[in-house]
């Protein structure tokens, strides 16, 4: 029995060293074509077409949805430790462009973050795919009544 927990306490061991979280402190820049889906609490669904354009410090999603274009364009610090600090501009209307801030942190792959609105808060998290693709995941809950919504979308790296 002891040799099976020490075998045991070992392997554990051994397990855990070899994982370790090599963060994300800037981005690969490269444009991205991508589509995906939206869920709300009041039962309505849809889908939207993305073009997503990744800098060093972000990116900006340009998202047609439901016969609008909106704009966004998120600018990130990232620390050497994978976490950040964001600014979001909803640029929808250049005209009147709304600023948000926000923070949240990247690991080996991946990035997420919180974002305060002026009525809710946004979740958002970005998935770097080994193919070359981004996979994005997200949920906006409000306070002032609206439905909250959710979304899923897939992103491909164009040539």
């Amino acid at each position: 029995m002891k040799r099976a927990v020490l075998l045991f306490v070992a392997l554990f061991g051994l397990n855990h060293a070899t994982f370790a979280v090599t963060p994300i402190t800037e981005f690969n820049p490269g444009h991205y074509s991508g589509a995906g889906t939206w869920l709300a609490d009041d039962g309505s669904t849809g889908d939207f077409k993305t073009f997503l354009d990744v800098e060093s410090d972000g990116w900006t999603v340009a998202k047609f949805m439901l016969g609008d274009l909106y704009v966004y364009e998120t600018t990130t610090a990232i620390d050497e430790y994978g976490f950040l600090s964001a600014l979001v501009i909803d640029a929808s209307n250049p005209y009147s462009p709304n600023y948000y801030s926000g923070y949240g942190n990247c690991g080996s792959n991946y990035c997420q973050m919180t974002v305060y609105l002026y009525n809710g808060v946004m979740q958002k998290a970005l998935v770097f795919n080994d193919d070359n693709t981004i996979d994005c995941v997200g949920a906006i809950f409000f306070n002032d009544g609206t439905p909250d919504v959710q979304w899923e979308g897939h992103n491909v790296r164009l040539p």
